[in-house]
């Protein structure tokens, strides 16, 4: 456990240098935060944890994302399955009090 004279953790904004170091921990360390909390200095480990559960669903956002304005029938399609997708997260997070466990938490 950190004395409390050594913390010196940042809140807010993650600046640019701290998820360059967030992305070589993960690399690194997996998903054992405490250890990629030692390489940032600045983040806690539930600071990195949180942080990393908003990269990985800012990352398959992006990849799921069809990024195309060609309007065949097999785009629209695709375009309507990932509205699909959008909507039951949205609805799992409504969930959550009723016993949903969302990937990454456990």
């Amino acid at each position: 456990m950190k004395d409390l004279d050594d913390i010196d953790e940042k809140i807010g904004r993650w600046t640019k240098a701290e998820h360059r170091k967030f992305l070589e921990g993960l690399k690194i360390h997996g998903r054992n935060w405490k250890l990629i909390s030692d390489i940032i200095k600045t983040r806690s480990s539930t600071q990195v944890r949180s942080h990393a559960q908003k990269y990985f669903i800012r990352e398959e956002n992006k990849n799921s994302f069809v990024h195309t304005n060609n309007f065949t029938e097999e785009n629209i399609r695709n375009r309507v399955e990932i509205s699909k997708k959008c909507v039951l997260k949205s609805e799992a997070c409504t969930q959550y009090g009723e016993g949903m466990i969302f990937p990454g938490l456990i």
